[in-house]
């Protein structure tokens, strides 16, 4: 579920009609971590994603669930639900919970009129005010931007903007196809020297204004860091398992967490992925590759972004 309508949402594709409504309870979410206690994972995260978490009258106590594990919990939203109330629950579950709770906040340009166009919704632009109130009530956040053809030429003003007024920390996602390529949608890819760009004038904000905390998911050639399909995984709220940067359609699906063991699902996700080029991703929906095409790369796995 979301109250937001951004054209570069995977969600356009990967939604099914089952899973439109469908939502993470607090007892779903106790089994989940009961099952990645049983799989003896070296570090394990949880990154709580959507559509929107906070559209869940309960979103507190599933948050919660995962907490007490002592692991890290990130959790993404666009903040446009984000009012006192919601800080309130915040705080507290960041005083019981200290050093484990990370916001990443949606915010797609300092320019209200580019933000509500990339990020359309009628309670897009309540982000800024809910960034103001983490930063009010000192919640560790960061602020997260997804870089398309509308906000790049003013990317560098909106990072400034961000440092400024709430936070040194922020990620700028790069848009993959994974969205229909109808109409001005093709338009919003950003080419990979242009990617490029933006991140190095980015990081010539730090003469400016000092040391910058900058996630970016780009080496400096290009290739993804992330080692989707051996080290994160996605669960959807009905129990669906798939690697984590994929199309969540039924033909990624490889598992269950609701109707068989974790750790089943794992090695099969691993010996799905173990023969490929993880640095690389196959941007599936769309039959092509984003940036260069690796020519160890199999083309017969299946990889997107998420």
């Amino acid at each position: 579920m979301c109250n937001l309508a951004c054209r570069h949402c995977y969600n356009q594709i990967a939604r099914r009609d089952h899973l439109t409504c469908a939502k993470i309870t607090a007892v779903q979410s106790r089994h989940i971590v009961d099952e990645v206690n049983g799989c003896d994972f070296v570090h394990p995260f949880y990154d709580l994603s959507g559509g929107e978490l906070m559209l869940l009258s309960d979103w507190h106590e599933s948050l919660e669930v995962f907490l007490g594990t002592g692991r890290e919990v990130s959790v993404n939203t666009n903040g446009t639900l984000i009012d006192e109330g919601v800080v309130k629950r915040l705080v507290a579950l960041d005083r019981g919970y200290p050093n484990q709770l990370f916001l990443s906040v949606s915010l797609d340009s300092h320019d209200p009129e580019i933000n509500l166009r990339s990020r359309s919704g009628a309670t897009s632009n309540n982000v800024f005010a809910a960034m103001e109130l983490l930063r009010k009530h000192g919640l560790h956040f960061r602020a997260a931007i997804t870089l398309t053809s509308v906000n790049r030429p003013t990317i560098v003003e909106t990072v400034r903007f961000i440092v400024k007024n709430y936070t040194r920390e922020f990620i700028v996602g790069v848009l993959r196809p994974v969205f229909p390529m109808t109409g001005e949608n093709l338009a919003l890819l950003v080419p990979l020297p242009d990617v490029q760009g933006a991140k190095a004038k980015i990081l010539e904000l730090q003469d400016e204004l000092g040391p910058l905390t900058m996630y970016h998911t780009l080496d400096s050639s290009g290739r993804a860091f992330c080692r989707a399909g051996l080290d994160r995984l996605n669960i959807e709220p009905n129990g669906d398992v798939t690697a984590c940067y994929t199309l969540q359609g039924p033909d990624n699906v490889v598992g269950n967490i609701f109707r068989e063991p974790l750790r089943g699902i794992v090695q099969r996700l691993h010996a799905t992925h173990s023969g490929r080029d993880i640095r690389y991703l196959l941007c599936e929906h769309q039959g092509k590759y984003w940036g260069e095409v690796p020519a160890n790369l199999k083309l017969g796995l299946s990889m997107t972004i998420r």
